[in-house]
């Protein structure tokens, strides 16, 4: 049975090689026949094949265009138009003008709060009418702020440079008022001090002794500060010798005397730093000093070590005929107004006076001369201002002045 399944197998096997046969030489012979069709029939087959394409998909699409058309028409929408939307001419937000009204607004507010805060945190005084609400001390003088001045690193004498100015003419109003003070003596010892360094006791002192100067008076100025001398720097003399070594006994009075350009100026500098500066301020050769020059000069002007820190400058207080107590502008605390009424009731000093030092000429507080009969120019001939004293707002006069 076995060889029987063997046997008609392989004869299937070669019938099923016989048609393979058959079917290839089939397959040659149309392969053969087509080569023969012509290159443009078969293009143009081709090109049937894919136009028949394109049609049904055409047909497809134009049958869902009607189908969509027809539901489209079939709903009914219950909105209508009543009236066209109207495009407004400007934009409902941001509202500009309630913008700028509330920033105005509001910048304006802060500043009023800065202002505000600023009046109460202040704790500096600024014009003469602070003072007399804390001080019972009289004031003097008020010397006006010089731009000049502030910009040197040492004090200067400035009333010569421009003594038709406001800040000449305030010093020449201390100088009228202090005439009127210890008149009965023939010289004064005017002493010149201050709470803090910094105040302008050392610039108060150098213009006031110039300007007194201008007079036909004999004026010489001592710099009482050992510890940080200035008036040696101001007038470009030496320091090597002065009131130190004269108080040692190193030196004698007409070592250490020195004449300025001014005429009836002699100023006598601190000499070297010592180092017990208190001790020799306190010297009995101190007060014989002061003695010998009352003697030859008809004021002896001592510009003294600030007394809110050292009292190096105490004695001296005690040997003045007049003491000048130096408060500056926008600069000296609050507390410091009530020193001076201190060392009169404590100290039991007297012909103590205050000075404000470097008040602003722009906020024309304390007034002008000038402006009599209609002129229109502050000062109208009593005094010049400084062109760099001009408020920053009334730039054109500067431009003008400089033109």
């Amino acid at each position: 049975l076995l060889e029987f399944i063997l046997v008609n197998i392989d004869f299937a096997l070669k019938l099923n090689g016989e048609e393979l046969k058959l079917i290839d030489s089939e397959l040659h012979r149309l392969k053969a026949d087509l080569r023969t069709i012509p290159s443009a029939e078969r293009s143009l087959s081709n090109l049937q094949r894919e136009f028949v394409i394109n049609e049904e998909i055409f047909n497809s699409l134009l049958q869902k265009r009607a189908e969509s058309s027809i539901s489209r028409a079939s709903i009914v929408s219950s909105v209508r138009i009543i009236d066209q939307a109207a495009i407004p001419v400007v934009p409902i937000t941001p509202n500009v003008e309630r913008a700028y009204s509330f920033s105005i607004g509001l910048g304006l507010a802060i500043a009023f709060i800065l202002i505000f805060l600023t009046g109460i945190l202040k704790n500096t005084i600024t014009y003469k009418e602070e003072i007399e609400a804390i001080s019972l001390t009289p004031i003097i003088g008020i010397v006006r702020r010089s731009s000049n001045s502030q910009k040197a690193k040492t004090p200067k004498m400035v009333i010569l440079d421009n003594p038709k100015s406001a800040l000449s003419e305030s010093i020449r109003s201390i100088r009228t008022n202090l005439q009127f003070i210890s008149s009965d003596k023939k010289s004064k010892v005017i002493s010149i001090t201050s709470t803090v360094s910094g105040e302008g006791k050392s610039f108060i002192s150098i213009n006031l002794a110039g300007i007194i100067s201008l007079l036909n008076r004999k004026v010489i100025l001592l710099d009482l500060d050992l510890r940080k001398p200035k008036l040696h720097i101001s007038f470009g003399r030496d320091n090597s010798v002065g009131l130190s070594t004269f108080l040692v006994g190193k030196s004698e009075l007409k070592d250490i005397r020195q004449k300025t350009e001014i005429e009836n100026l002699d100023v006598i500098t601190s000499g070297p730093i010592p180092p017990n500066p208190a001790e020799l301020l306190q010297s009995l050769k101190m007060e014989l000093l002061l003695m010998e020059l009352k003697k030859n000069y008809d004021y002896v002007i001592v510009d003294t070590p600030p007394i809110g820190i050292v009292t190096d400058g105490m004695n001296m207080l005690r040997l003045s005929d007049v003491i000048l107590y130096v408060l500056r502008s926008d600069f000296s605390r609050k507390p410091y107004v009530t020193f001076p009424d201190q060392l009169m009731e404590e100290h039991k000093i007297k012909n103590l006076y205050i000075v404000l030092n470097s008040v602003s000429q722009t906020g024309n507080r304390y007034g002008r001369y000038g402006k009599y009969g209609g002129y229109g120019q502050a000062g109208s001939g009593y005094y010049v201002e400084a062109s760099d004293q001009d408020p920053w707002w009334k730039f054109w006069r500067r431009l003008k002045k400089s033109g």
